[in-house]
């Protein structure tokens, strides 16, 4: 290996019990959130527990309380493969940017994420034009570290 070449080690995986299940899962998230949207993407966070330990190390694995849903309606996007395909897209982009999350999380805490489509992303998948990977990577990126600045004032107010 050349000197100075530098190995990534993020995982960037998405195992099952990172997915959130169940209609009842997804109803409490959309019950009691915090929304936040860019571009492409709208995103609905449920944070439950104690307090929010991101600067104190803990021996368990990154992203073990931190559980990601994907949901497109029905009534917005009529064909299931058009579905399965945003949801794919959408899953994707989570994947590759959810190390930009905080890592140490109380082990009494949980977050839940919910991410969907906004309506100019319904606009354009909906006018027949293909919605590019890169553009929904580019706003999942933007809007997961507005989500951990969101966090970190949180666990700086309760701090206090």
């Amino acid at each position: 290996m050349p000197e100075g070449t530098v190995i990534s080690t993020l995982r960037f995986t998405l195992k099952k019990r990172e997915i959130l299940r169940g209609h009842g899962a997804f109803s409490e998230v959309f019950m009691n959130s915090v929304h936040f949207s860019e571009n492409f993407i709208n995103s609905f966070l449920n944070y439950t527990g104690t307090e929010l330990n991101i600067n104190e190390q803990s021996g368990k694995s990154p992203h073990y309380n931190i559980m990601a849903g994907f949901t497109v309606s029905k009534k917005k996007i009529r064909k299931a493969n058009g579905r399965i395909r945003v949801k794919r897209l959408l899953r994707e982009a989570y994947r590759k940017n959810k190390h930009s999350l905080p890592d140490n999380i109380n082990r009494n805490s949980d977050i839940k994420l919910v991410f969907t489509l906004s309506r100019k992303g319904l606009d354009i998948f909906n006018s027949g034009e293909k919605l590019k990977a890169k553009d929904l990577e580019r706003d999942m990126n933007s809007l997961l570290k507005n989500i951990n600045k969101y966090l970190e004032r949180m666990s700086e107010r309760k701090a206090n």
